[in-house]
């Protein structure tokens, strides 16, 4: 006992306060795996939609998606196929129109990716210049 107090009083606030920092510091030691890192994976595949094909990659770490890009992919100069001649001559003949469901909505995406058609809003399609193009070339 030292100037009337136990010498266990002075010295408990700094037990205190170094098991404190132990214990956070072995809790945060704990949640940090250190030198583990998760893996980065790339792949590659080709997507299609209607007749447009594209080539996306997604970029992964551990199981968390980071980015994904897709390129159209070069080959689709080719003809028209008869759905999408169809549906440029309706643009055509009515200014605008919308897809009717799924399976019709592909053809627009398809004439989207070519650059024939492009969404002017609520889900209508305009015909562009190169689908005018496209289509008196292709019925000539």
């Amino acid at each position: 006992m030292r100037n009337g107090r136990p010498y266990a009083i002075k010295i408990a606030p700094a037990a205190v306060i170094a098991f404190a920092a132990l214990a956070v510091g072995y809790g945060l030691g704990e949640q940090a795996q250190l030198g583990e890192r998760d893996v980065q994976t790339v792949t590659q595949e080709v997507r299609r939609t209607g007749d447009a094909k594209r080539l996306c990659m997604t970029v992964k770490t551990g199981g968390r998606i980071d980015a994904i890009t897709c390129q159209v992919l070069d080959g689709m100069t080719g003809e028209l196929r008869c759905a999408q001649k169809s549906v440029l001559l309706q643009i055509v003949r009515h200014g605008d129109a919308y897809p009717a469901d799924g399976n019709h909505r592909r053809t627009y995406r398809s004439l989207e990716a070519r650059g024939y058609t492009q969404d002017v809003g609520y889900g209508r399609y305009a015909i562009t210049t190169a689908g005018r193009r496209a289509l008196q070339k292709d019925l000539s």
